[in-house]
């Protein structure tokens, strides 16, 4: 988990600092929140489908 959470991290400073708003952090860790959920319940229900 640390691997893929520190460049998350980087990037969500990084837009912090190039834009001194802390909602596009934000937004960069909605994104990747909602497609973990996509992968964890909604690819395999497409694949697996009987």
């Amino acid at each position: 988990m640390a691997m893929m959470a520190v460049p998350i991290g980087v990037l969500g400073g990084y837009l912090v600092l190039k834009t001194r708003n802390v909602w596009g952090s934000v937004v960069v860790h909605m994104i990747t929140m909602v497609s973990m959920v996509l992968d964890i319940f909604v690819i395999p229900q497409l694949l697996f489908r009987p």
